[in-house]
């Protein structure tokens, strides 16, 4: 199974913890994260990069305001080709 997720929340490596356990049990899995995040507490950006930490794919994405890349993403499906997707956002974003 390939599990393709999106959320700002893994833009933070500590956060991935429940995807490294998917990867864990023999799931392809990636993320895509924004590009730049302000963790809390923080006001200076930090950038987010390419990588694979314990079999999760992270791959970042230009969010600008509440707008992802369309054609990021676009791409990012048609090269990873999921069985599921699944979007963890907030519902105003």
């Amino acid at each position: 199974m390939r599990a393709l997720l999106l959320s700002q929340v893994y833009a933070d490596p500590a956060s991935r913890g429940k995807l490294k356990a998917l990867a864990g049990r023999g799931v392809a899995v990636a993320v895509a994260v924004p590009d730049r995040w302000t963790p809390p507490g923080l006001q200076t950006q930090q950038q987010t990069g390419w990588g694979d930490d314990a079999g999760v794919r992270t791959v970042p994405v230009a969010v600008r305001g509440p707008d992802w890349s369309a054609s990021a993403l676009r791409r990012l499906l048609a090269d990873f080709n999921p069985d599921l997707l699944q979007i963890e956002e907030e519902p105003w974003t």
